[in-house]
């Protein structure tokens, strides 16, 4: 068998059958980073097209000409937790042997083998998917375990689909080298539980910066004079979007304005959850929403800007969230909820104001110390935009990704 440099100086499997969220940016951040290391990459996700565009100023075209870049369509996994477990796990291996058919054929036509594989996104409720693939493609793997919920709560009433196919499960595979993780307060129990390296990794946001957008000019025009508090993103329960929305529907909380921009999914909110939101929409006189996905990174970065006080105040939400790094960008003070990583980080760079979870009253005095007088705010606390900047850069992402795909496998 060859030896391990000479395997890993091989075109790199990159692999996302997710869509939607931040599996584009962090797809594109990843792939930029290493196609400027000079990495071969065979990009396996589901729009090609716009992985492509995504990286047009990475010189993909170029790349793509010279053999050291290909993208092919991965077809959209289905996850069958309703049906019985022999038909799930036949559909999973059935699925998987798509992918590998795949991932032959374009390796077949490169003239290379990839030395291994990077998951871009893995997650607790895919594991079955995970470690079929892992084993069928038979070669070394590596990817970003997202959201490590067992390790934040391991005593949860688990779906049937993880209990019957843990986290761990996947972990157990020698075939392992090691994981990325953007979560610094459970890598150390991943890594015990594992006997596998952990590389913290940036919680990297993508520029650009700056920029005025239409979008972002008609918002701040609507709220007038009144200083502007932004929840945007994916609009979940555990956004903390009910706390808000209580908030603007507040008769003595109309000095402020409110701004809830992205994608919302109903189906995830409790019927009073519901009601409250649609009679924040119709009652809250200084709020405005603008529901559904917003275009672009250009868009996005420009509402964040254009908001006076971030509102990141989730539910138990015990993960990373690159929100941080998109109000240190912007220089844009936030207000997060006590309890977990994201309030750890915000005291330790003073990016904010931390409240009790779930607490409106609470929440609204935090907003107005912010408000009433933001260049008072800093003065008085001196937040260090910079240095979180630096810590979650396109610059720490690259030594992250180095030492990751550097990792030997285990031998035997």
């Amino acid at each position: 068998m060859a030896d391990w440099d000479t395997i890993n100086a091989g075109p790199l499997a990159i692999l996302d059958w997710n869509v939607g969220g931040h599996h584009e940016n962090y797809l594109k951040l990843y792939c930029a980073t290493l196609l400027r290391q000079g990495r071969r990459l065979v990009v396996l996700g589901r729009d090609p097209e716009a992985i492509r565009l995504s990286l047009a100023a990475e010189g993909a075209d170029a790349a793509i000409a010279a053999g050291r870049l290909v993208i092919e369509k991965v077809p959209p996994p289905v996850f069958l937790e309703k049906k019985k477990r022999w038909k799930r796990k036949w559909g999973a291996w059935l699925y998987c042997r798509r992918v590998s058919a795949l991932l032959a054929r374009t390796e077949r036509a490169m003239g290379a083998r990839c030395g291994q594989v990077f998951f871009a996104c893995i997650y607790e409720h895919q594991v079955q998917l995970s470690a079929a693939l892992a084993r069928i493609l038979q070669r070394p793997w590596t990817g970003l375990y997202i959201q490590a919920i067992a390790f934040h709560q391991p005593g949860r009433k688990l779906p049937r689909l993880q209990k019957e196919f843990p986290i761990q499960r996947l972990f157990a595979d020698s075939r392992m080298t090691g994981l990325l993780m953007l979560d610094e307060s459970a890598a150390g129990k991943v890594a015990q539980a594992t006997g596998r390296p952990v590389v913290l990794a940036p919680d990297v946001a993508e520029g650009p910066w700056g920029e005025e957008h239409p979008l972002a000019a008609r918002c701040r025009q609507r709220a007038g004079t009144a200083p502007l508090v932004g929840l945007l993103g994916h609009l979940l329960p555990s956004k903390g979007i009910t706390t808000l929305a209580e908030i603007a529907l507040r008769d003595d909380a109309r000095d402020l304005a409110y701004l809830f921009a992205g994608e919302i999914y109903w189906t995830m909110f409790k019927p009073e959850q519901k009601a409250l939101l649609e009679r924040a929409m119709r009652e809250a006189r200084t709020a405005q929403f603008l529901l559904g996905r917003v275009p672009d990174s250009a868009a996005y970065n420009s509402l964040v800007g254009a908001c006076d006080v971030l509102f990141a105040a989730y539910h138990d939400f015990p993960h990373s969230s690159n929100m941080l790094t998109l109000a240190a960008c912007l220089e844009k003070p936030l207000v997060v909820s006590d309890g977990h990583l994201m309030a750890q980080r915000v005291r330790e760079y003073r990016l904010g104001e931390v409240v009790p979870e779930a607490d409106a009253p609470a929440a609204l005095a935090a907003l107005r110390d912010i408000a009433r007088d933001p260049a008072a705010w800093r003065s008085a606390r001196q937040p260090r935009w910079r240095e979180y900047r630096e810590r979650h850069s396109v610059a720490a992402l690259d030594g992250a990704l180095r030492e990751l795909l550097a990792l030997k496998p285990i031998p035997g």
